[in-house]
């Protein structure tokens, strides 16, 4: 039977004792690392999110629902073109539009919230590997997802799939 810990996330960020040396651990180097590579594969997704026009049809319907949706201020219901549009659920309309309020109506922040929740599949991995098997094991599974080429594509490109996968994959973690 599996042994269930809680662990207060205060302590992660609490600043270090008096008594506790100030030098890095091989532990530490090995998190900072591993920060460094989210943070790398955070760039790359951005970087792709940014560097292609819309491709149609798909990419452009949902960004155009979502930039609907913040130009008459509805948003209840998504609609395409003043038509309502339930074909999907309407998470990622909702996050387009408040980022278009916060940044701007362009391709690239439309691509903003497939590329962030990307960010979270990976960063929820590692979390749960490292809790599973250690630290070593957790880099190893987040090189291996955000290298993935489909991962990538997916994760700059605008529809459901990548919400969808993270907040599933986000569900059974939490459940391990």
């Amino acid at each position: 039977m599996q042994q269930f810990r809680i662990v207060r996330c205060t302590a992660l960020f609490a600043p270090p004792s008096p008594t506790q040396p100030l030098t890095m651990t091989l532990d530490d180097r090995q998190r900072n690392h591993c920060w460094l590579t989210f943070a790398a594969l955070m760039a790359v997704l951005m970087l792709l999110a940014w560097w292609r026009p819309l491709a149609l049809p798909d990419e452009g319907r949902y960004a155009e629902i979502g930039r609907w949706m913040l130009q008459s201020g509805d948003n209840l219901a998504p609609r395409l073109d003043g038509m309502p549009f339930f074909h999907k659920p309407p998470l990622l309309h909702w996050l387009q539009s408040g980022l278009f309020a916060m940044l701007g109506v362009s391709a690239w922040v439309a691509r903003m919230v497939p590329a962030l929740h990307a960010g979270l599949m990976v960063l929820g991995l590692y979390l749960s590997v490292r809790h599973a098997e250690g630290e070593t094991r957790a880099r190893q599974a987040m090189l291996v997802l955000g290298s993935s080429l489909g991962f990538l594509m997916g994760g700059q490109y605008v529809n459901h799939d990548m919400l969808v996968a993270a907040w599933i994959s986000t569900a059974i973690w939490c459940m391990g």
